[in-house]
């Protein structure tokens, strides 16, 4: 019978957590940006009192380099996919209704949010995507990153 559940051998899941953490403690940008989206990944559907992903991620989602701080944002949104977590929102909607923060952070807020909130038409998350999309300045909606403000938004009301 099929069911939803991956299981691997122990040894891979050691291999894989192990790579990952020690990632994320690299003096290379890049490689720790990876360690962030594996975290997220790998925490998708974990629900613990211990929060590893928050934990680990939100402190991120400020930092000054970008791939860490893009892929932090994404981190959660893949971590917390569907669970409507009230605490992460309050922690992203800044990120997307501030202007001084680039399009592409703020797009790809706009992104985790509505992973994160898929399907719950989550009033407040999108009025703050449509008040950005409606605030912006005409160059700054001419950028690639613009058409994940509207996939953030689209996610939100995914299935009514």
């Amino acid at each position: 019978m099929w069911t939803n559940t991956l299981t691997l051998p122990k040894s891979i899941s050691r291999f894989v957590l192990h790579s990952t953490w020690s990632s994320v403690f690299s003096d290379n940008t890049l490689l720790q940006a990876g360690a962030f989206l594996a975290t997220g990944i790998l925490n998708t559907g974990v629900r613990s009192e211990a929060d590893a992903a928050l934990a680990l991620l939100g402190d991120h989602i400020s930092n000054k380099s970008v791939p860490l701080r893009t892929s932090a944002i994404i981190g959660l949104g893949f971590a917390y996919a569907g669970s409507h977590r009230e605490d992460i929102l309050l922690m992203l909607l800044p990120l997307i209704s501030d202007e001084e923060i680039s399009m592409e952070i703020a797009a790809l807020a706009a992104l985790a949010v509505g992973l994160i909130f898929v399907g719950s038409e989550n009033g407040e998350a999108a009025s703050v995507i449509l008040q950005t999309l409606m605030e912006r300045d005409d160059r700054a909606l001419d950028e690639k990153w613009t058409r994940f403000l509207g996939l953030g938004l689209a996610l939100l009301y995914v299935g009514e």
